[in-house]
């Protein structure tokens, strides 16, 4: 019976290891394509899950999934760079004018966080990842599970 409570997991050290890593890949200072950053961030999380997948790490999983997917609109958000350009990339992605200049404002005067953005520009967002990042982050909470 103390063969069932037992879970194997990847350690600490492991697992930061993973997010320096995976840091490296979505910044913002990396002079190449989201698709490329994709791309890599694809092989470091096969590489990863292949070589913990005996373990159970479902809820790290997830986060992680949560981090990564922040850290590339973080990315996008960046590359629109003035607060005129990231408007008019929101309206173009059919958020209304006066939710795109809100956003905008929001977080020019209020917080340089991306984690402050409306839920509904986040969407609008992602709907843009999927049109121009032509290959899909491979999702770590996904591959766990299977």
């Amino acid at each position: 019976s103390s063969a069932k409570a037992y879970k194997a997991k990847p350690h600490p050290k492991a697992v930061a290891k993973f997010k320096a890593q995976m840091k490296k890949l979505t910044c913002r200072s990396w002079g190449v394509s989201n698709a490329y950053k994709v791309q890599k961030l694809n092989q470091l999380i096969r590489g990863w899950i292949n070589y913990f997948k005996i373990g159970s790490m479902r809820g790290l999983c997830e986060r992680l999934d949560g981090n990564i997917r922040y850290r590339l609109r973080m990315c996008i958000w960046k590359h629109w760079k003035t607060p005129k350009n990231r408007a008019k990339n929101l309206m173009e992605l059919d958020v209304p004018r006066w939710a795109a200049f809100k956003e905008v404002v929001i977080t020019l005067y209020f917080s340089r966080d991306l984690r402050r953005l409306n839920i509904q520009v986040i969407l609008h967002l992602l709907v843009y990842m999927k049109k121009t990042v032509p290959c899909t982050v491979f999702s770590l909470s996904h591959a766990q599970r299977g």
